[in-house]
């Protein structure tokens, strides 16, 4: 069961924060802004998740720790690499690694992860050029999440609406029907 289907998860944050740094991803956030009016927010506040104070002495504190953990399926785990790849923290800076971790962990519902992945794809990252609808794509299931900071969900709704503008009519169809088909698949049928 998902946290979107009432459980809580606690995820890394401060651990993320720690370990990982989040320069890149807070300066990608920041550069939101430039895009337009509707992101501006974004750069008064880097991306942190919240976890649970009893869970913080439980977490990795190496990357080659988080890494054993991320292969073996744990989708926090595969956050946290990822965003050791994309801020060259720890390992050489790798873009393509960074989001393929990010989105493994995204796809098995983690929603931080969807959340840093929109603002990826929003600006675009190293040789990674923007993707406008890749990152509406993120941005409205992490817009949904239940287990996000209220801060993060209305940040995500204004990352979902300003890449919603710079969609096409058959661009912005295709964006929701590959959100409608993620639903269907990860929501447990009744």
């Amino acid at each position: 069961m998902t946290a979107r289907s009432g459980l809580h998860r606690g995820f890394g944050g401060r651990a993320l924060l720690r370990y990982a740094g989040m320069a890149l991803v807070c300066a990608l956030i920041a550069a939101l802004a430039a895009l337009g009016a509707p992101e501006r927010a974004l750069a008064a506040d880097p991306a942190a998740p919240v976890e649970s104070e009893t869970q913080e002495s439980k977490k990795p504190a190496t990357f080659a720790a988080w890494m054993v953990k991320a292969e073996k399926g744990d989708p926090e785990a595969q956050c946290n690499v990822g965003v050791f790849y994309v801020n060259g923290e720890s390992v050489p800076q790798n873009f393509h690694l960074g989001v393929e971790w990010l989105a493994r962990s995204a796809d098995q519902d983690f929603s931080y992860a969807q959340y840093v992945l929109a603002g990826l794809y929003t600006r675009g990252v190293g040789d990674l050029p923007p993707d406008t609808l890749r990152a509406y794509f993120w941005a409205s299931l992490s817009a949904a999440a239940t287990d996000l900071p209220e801060t993060y969900l209305r940040k995500a709704a204004k990352i979902r609406d300003a890449n919603r503008d710079r969609l096409t009519i058959e661009e912005l169809r295709k964006a929701q029907e590959m959100t409608r088909q993620w639903w269907e698949k990860h929501t447990p049928s009744s």
